[in-house]
């Protein structure tokens, strides 16, 4: 994260969904679903995402799907629930860099630079998908994460 972040300030960004569903450079928009009563603190959204790289006859060029959102103590769990038996778990959280060590930023696609902040977003994602779903969900997070974070960290220094 930015040097001048403070933990409150990227949490509360965390913690603001519409900003991380923007995030997706796919995004076209969202709908506020009702909570499950079992899970009052999960919200639940019903997202659209224009998905121009899809092989024809996969999903076609929007996909719908659900979305679950759970605050948590130092970020977010997110999970999205689509068409075809895709789910996607990510968790999004905020951890001191000095707790980072240079072969766990390799293995989980962490970016460490000399002039690092006090905090660093780590994301983890577990994808569950049939073959070809799977291998373009992959590589949709392989490829987006960079640029999807950077805007996580520009909107940290925006206010």
């Amino acid at each position: 994260m930015p040097t001048s972040t403070d933990f409150d300030h990227a949490l509360k960004n965390l913690h603001n969904h519409e900003l991380l569903l923007r995030l997706d450079p796919e995004h076209d928009h969202y709908k506020t679903l009702p909570s499950d009563p079992s899970s009052p603190a999960t919200k639940r959204y019903k997202v659209t995402d224009i998905m121009q790289a899809l092989p024809k006859g996969i999903w076609g060029s929007t996909v719908t799907f659900e979305a679950e959102m759970t605050d948590t103590e130092d970020g977010v769990k997110w999970v999205n629930k689509a068409p075809l038996g895709f789910l996607q778990t990510s968790t999004w959280r905020l951890t001191r860099t000095d707790m980072l060590h240079e072969a766990d930023a390799a293995g989980a696609n962490i970016i460490l630079e000399s002039d690092k902040g006090e905090w660093a977003l780590v994301e983890e994602v577990l994808i569950k998908a049939n073959k070809l779903i799977l291998g373009i969900a992959v590589g949709k997070c392989e490829s987006s994460w960079r640029a999807t974070h950077g805007k996580f960290a520009k909107s940290l220094q925006e206010g």
